[in-house]
């Protein structure tokens, strides 16, 4: 109440001077409910000068420091885009994005001149400890040559798991010296082949026998596989009603089948030579880092889109107030509330050009919601709109890129 008391003399004040200056009666009141428009999103004037002082100081960062400011942005979590849509954002700004690597990476992003590598921290299911122990290392006695000094160097605070990781994600690619991914990881199998490493793997909550005779050390010890499988087999109890064991049996792979085939989340080349091993490595990308690192997600429907008429996000100002079709990799999104409580959602795509703003007010978003959370590429058709200098495409329908053939579309 005391508030509302204070604009209304406020407003009092407002129309008689601007009536003395000469302003008109309909101009007074439109520019007072343009400031009333403005009142959710005013600030202080202190606080509107802070901002406008980081907003100078990051544009100029950006202008002459790209990559230092664009590993900053990612590093510190800091935007409302994903990490994905910044390294999007840094490649159209003439930048390299470099990958993860056992020797050139920081745990987070870095800069230096026309290049970003990615930092260690974009790694999934890897250890914090883990990755803060490899960097220390690296600083005090050097860099690692190959694989088997840094499993030396680092074993008892690097785990299997975090060596699949960094192998699956190329950290060792520069130094694998022709040797593949998979024949990466069967080394590092190989020396992890301990009972405490095999504890996870073990049906009956049993560590496997070390790789070791009476006489000392096997000169061909079997596969991780093989004893694997010959410790269920040795140990399974002679109950004919035992469901639980003969289940385990049944679904455990042969010695044959895994032998002749490395494993399916390693299955390619350091290089990705060929069809098989480029899939391979776009799905390792995904797995270790959480999206594609080497090539923007749209480059592989690049014989669709050159048949499909669609807009460019950077050609959407030339469409002002048309429906177009557009095509788009789901950035991030946010779901609000109408006055009447009805949800919908701002969306941020992205095509190799450029990012644009969608809006998918309620009746389409009741209709397309369970789309809005997958990593696949849209097709999106709806109308141009332009609210000052801000672009919007006001989404009436949406559909999967993937689904659609050249003729359908």
């Amino acid at each position: 109440k005391h508030r509302e008391k204070k604009l209304r003399d406020f407003y009092s004040r407002f129309v008689k001077g601007a009536s003395e200056r000469g302003v008109r009666e309909e101009k007074i009141e439109e520019v007072w409910q343009m400031m009333m428009g403005f009142e959710g999103y005013s600030f202080c004037k202190p606080h509107s000068a802070s901002y406008t002082l980081v907003a100078y100081k990051s544009a100029y960062l950006r202008a002459h420091y790209p990559a230092e400011f664009m590993a900053a942005v990612i590093s510190n979590g800091g935007g409302y885009y994903s990490t994905f849509g910044y390294l999007s954002e840094a490649r159209r700004m003439g930048l390299k994005v470099l990958p993860p690597d056992i020797n050139e990476s920081e745990i987070k992003y870095t800069g230096r001149e026309r290049e970003i590598r990615v930092g260690l921290m974009q790694l999934k299911e890897v250890s914090q400890e883990g990755l803060e122990f490899i960097v220390r290392e690296r600083a005090k006695h050097g860099p690692f040559t190959n694989l088997d000094q840094f499993l030396l160097r680092t074993s008892g605070h690097v785990h299997l798991q975090d060596v699949r990781v960094l192998i699956k994600a190329g950290c060792f690619d520069s130094m694998a010296q022709g040797e593949t991914r998979p024949a990466l990881l069967w080394k590092a199998l190989r020396f992890f082949d301990t009972p405490a490493s095999h504890a996870s793997l073990d049906l009956f909550e049993s560590p496997l026998p070390p790789p070791f005779t009476k006489g000392g050390i096997e000169l061909f010890p079997p596969s991780p596989i093989k004893r694997l499988r010959s410790n269920v087999i040795s140990r399974r109890q002679p109950r004919n009603h035992d469901s639980a064991s003969s289940m385990n049996l049944r679904f455990l792979p042969s010695v044959e089948m895994t032998e002749n085939k490395l494993p399916s989340d390693c299955d390619t080349a350091s290089g990705g030579r060929g069809q098989r091993g480029e899939g391979s490595r776009l799905k390792h990308e995904l797995d270790t880092l959480g999206f594609y690192l080497s090539i923007h997600p749209l480059d592989r429907y690049t014989d669709t889109l050159r048949r499909l008429h669609y807009v460019k996000a950077c050609d959407l100002h030339r469409h002002v107030g048309k429906h177009v079709t557009m095509v788009g990799w789901l950035v991030t999104g946010k779901t609000v509330q109408t006055r009447d409580g009805d949800p919908m959602k701002f969306v941020s795509f992205e095509d190799t050009t450029g990012i644009y703003e969608a809006v998918f007010f309620p009746k389409v978003y009741h209709r397309f919601c369970h789309m809005l959370n997958e990593m696949r590429p849209y097709l999106l058709k709806g109308k141009v709109e332009q609210d000052f200098t801000a672009l919007t495409l006001t989404v009436h329908w949406l559909g999967f890129l993937d689904l659609y053939s050249s003729r359908r579309i």
